[in-house]
């Protein structure tokens, strides 16, 4: 007789789950999710350097008037792994931030198949890559200062990371812990974090012999050894092709001495088959 009864792990590991809130999602996953949260602290906000406490003495009133809630989202993706994902609540911003100060291009579709056509013509080799952490690889601009206020069990979590923070807890009226910190890096949820990545990144690219394509702003391309060198992005995910997948990998070497954490891009990909934006890329065929 088959035993129906399975570990709650082997069930639900087969299954992605949908995006929950801080509370709900610490809910559902337990110390699965208390984990996940404090390696997304530690690995990103803290580890990178985004943010930097402030002591109590530090905040006045305006700063924590304007400063930003830090917000964490929990979810276990198709693999099984319980995933945290933080964000500054940047809707306070608006009324100060223009959409022509913090809008941010991406590659338009008919660019990326035009490219995807000529990928296709030429044969060439093709690779996908992820900028682990994107709008945190950029400075945020010390003369527009911006604060991010932390709540509650995350307050404790990012102790447990820096216990020298702990210096910096101040105590709401119904005894909530709260702090303060001032940012050093973008990040996402800031409405001015997607410009500020893309300033950079478009430097870089130049910087290393790239020309900005005439009618989209997220099309790159340089020669290199003869033949057309061609990046595109959106935000932090990147599509690269060339005629010899060498010079293609020397380009993810150069991103990674920039961007890389641990050595790696994250979920760079080569081949013939590609996932992008949503989307299938297949150059398996040779029938154009």
């Amino acid at each position: 007789m088959l035993n129906t009864i399975t570990s709650y792990s082997n069930i639900e590991a087969s299954k992605s789950t949908p995006q929950y809130g801080f509370n709900r999602g610490l809910k559902e996953f337990g110390e699965l999710g208390y984990q996940a949260t404090v390696k997304e602290l530690d690995d990103n906000l803290l580890g990178m350097g985004a943010v930097r406490m402030l002591k109590p003495t530090d905040v006045n009133r305006s700063i924590r008037f304007e400063a930003l809630n830090y917000l964490m989202f929990l979810k276990r993706k198709r693999c099984g792994k319980i995933k945290a994902r933080g964000c500054a609540d940047g809707r306070p911003q608006r009324e100060y931030i223009t959409k022509d100060q913090s809008s941010s291009p991406t590659v338009a579709n008919n660019a990326l198949f035009a490219t995807c056509l000529v990928d296709a013509i030429e044969k060439r080799a093709v690779a996908i890559c992820d900028i682990p952490g994107a709008f945190l690889q950029a400075d945020w601009p010390q003369n527009e200062p911006c604060y991010i206020r932390f709540e509650g069990i995350m307050v404790d979590m990012i102790c447990q990371i820096e216990p020298k923070y702990s210096k910096c807890i101040k105590y709401g009226r119904n005894k909530r812990k709260w702090m303060i910190g001032k940012l050093s890096k973008a990040i996402y949820g800031t409405l001015l974090g997607a410009r500020l990545f893309y300033d950079k990144l478009r430097s870089l690219l130049e910087e290393w012999g790239f020309i900005i394509n005439n009618y989209d702003e997220c099309t790159f391309n340089k020669m290199v050894d003869g033949k057309q060198l061609t990046v595109q992005f959106h935000v932090d995910d990147l599509k690269i092709s060339h005629m010899d997948e060498t010079v293609i990998k020397e380009m993810v070497k150069d991103l990674n001495g920039i961007f890389g954490q641990d050595g790696t891009l994250l979920e760079a990909s080569y081949g013939k088959i590609h996932e992008y934006l949503g989307m299938t890329i297949d150059y398996s065929e040779d029938n154009y």
